[in-house]
């Protein structure tokens, strides 16, 4: 049974809404991908060096 719930997931994720986000102060983007995460979108986060 859970290898069948691994793979409901992971239909589930790749169907979901997939959002980019680019933020600089990381305790705020933390907090953004926590929230769209809840709300069913897959976030990537992006990572600029120097900023």
């Amino acid at each position: 049974m859970n290898q069948a719930r691994k793979e409901i997931a992971r239909l589930n994720a790749a169907s979901a809404p997939r959002i980019l986000l680019v933020e600089d102060d990381s305790d705020l983007a933390l907090l953004l991908a926590y929230s769209l995460e809840a709300e069913g979108y897959v976030v990537e986060s992006a990572r600029i060096a120097g900023f």
